[in-house]
């Protein structure tokens, strides 16, 4: 993959107009068209260009519906996307201003409802509670408290967690990160028709791919070894692989001591095991650089940073484009403490061209390695809203930039 890519283009937005905002997800039809255009016009943006796997013969083809809890309409659409009649990922869009125009995308297999109807069948809908988890259902979703027998789950499985994502869900009708005015005025800028928004993106990206690496139970029927360690083995596998830190996993191949490795900095972090959780503290992820250390790269460092998302972004662009891939803490369901750790391997930004001067769109696209395994890879998306007087709350992301050197 290239390093970075600065891409100026013009675009036509299509899709409703701002005066139809207050009627989507009212009824299927205006739901599947407002789907139908963010898709696409995200599509169009993105595709045959540097650090993407879609090309302009990329299209899409199916929508399938997902559920926000309490609500009887489709909130969510998967957008699957072909290129040339194969399987190429998925675009996820919100349609009734419940949650971020697009939410996430992936470039690559199959979409959520594919994987799902594989194993229960067709009649079955898909409740999604954010980055994190999902619940498919037998038969169509009701208003109010679902009562569909429950088939299967995507995510972690604490039935805490999702109790309580469904009570926020269902006290605010939204995405528990956002506020229901700062999404309607994000719908709206995404929707409006723009003939000629003059628009670029900025985006950066690590050489290679990184490890499909998944977190293991510690013991048989143990707790799992947690997704910090697992995000640093990651990360110093590919400097292992790419960057020629060869004393690095006792100078072996990283899949042979993968698990060791993570073992080893659990210990460092002082992980914890609550429930069915490795828990490493953000305050200790600083502590996995004293593996790096241990083979005796004394002048590595690692710079924990908290800020609002741009000056983020920025400071992860440098080092992709450093190839040095990044930590990221996400607090997906913006209740509580951060819920994951994931590597960054891409990123990238919208900017449009206002009075003469860009302007930033108002939210920020990770390529995040969630240490799932295979197919773990996707885009997420996230919008600034530390240090809005209007919108105070924070959602997500703390960065830990990692750079290694004798």
């Amino acid at each position: 993959m290239k390093k970075f890519l600065l891409l100026f283009f013009v675009i036509v937005m299509f899709g409703c107009s701002a005066g139809e905002i207050s009627e989507i997800g009212l009824n299927t039809e205006k739901g599947e068209n407002t789907a139908r255009s963010l898709a696409e016009n995200e599509l169009s943006l993105l595709s045959d260009t540097d650090g993407t796997l879609w090309t302009k013969d990329s299209v899409v083809t199916e929508l399938f519906p997902i559920y926000l809890e309490g609500k009887s309409l489709p909130s969510y659409y998967e957008c699957k996307i072909e290129t040339k009649g194969e399987d190429a990922g998925y675009i996820l869009v919100n349609v009734d201003a419940t949650d971020l125009p697009i939410v996430e995308a992936s470039e690559t297999g199959k979409t959520t409802t594919e994987i799902y109807r594989e194993k229960y069948g067709t009649d079955i809908s898909i409740i999604r509670y954010g980055l994190f988890y999902s619940t498919v259902i037998e038969g169509q979703p009701t208003a109010g408290r679902a009562v569909n027998r429950v088939l299967g789950t995507i995510g972690y499985e604490d039935e805490e967690t999702i109790a309580r994502l469904r009570s926020e869900i269902l006290t605010k009708g939204v995405n528990p990160i956002y506020e229901k005015e700062e999404l309607e005025e994000l719908q709206k800028r995404a929707l409006i028709v723009s003939r000629a928004a003059e628009t670029r993106v900025i985006s950066a990206e690590i050489k290679e791919e990184t490890k499909e690496y998944t977190q293991h139970n510690l013991k048989p029927d143990g707790y799992p070894v947690g997704c910090g360690p697992t995000a640093w083995v990651i990360v110093y596998a590919y400097w292992k692989d790419y960057k020629g830190f060869n004393k690095l996993f006792d100078g072996k191949n990283p899949d042979t001591l993968s698990r060791t490795a993570m073992e080893q900095i659990a210990i460092y972090c002082k992980t914890t095991h609550w429930k069915k959780y490795g828990v490493t503290l953000p305050s200790r992820m600083d502590a996995g650089i004293e593996y790096a250390l241990k083979y005796g790269y004394k002048k590595s460092k690692v710079i924990n940073e908290n800020g609002t998302y741009y000056p983020k972004f920025a400071d992860i662009e440098g080092s992709l484009r450093g190839d040095r891939p990044v930590i990221m803490g996400v607090n997906g369901d913006g209740i509580g403490a951060i819920d994951h750790y994931v590597v960054v391997v891409g990123a990238r930004k919208q900017q449009e061209k206002v009075l003469g001067k860009w302007k930033d769109r108002g939210w920020i696209t990770y390529r995040c390695n969630w240490g799932w395994g295979w197919g773990s890879t996707r885009w997420i998306y996230a919008k600034d809203n530390e240090g809005d007087e209007k919108y105070p709350r924070h959602s997500t992301y703390q960065i830990w930039k990692i750079n290694l050197a004798e």
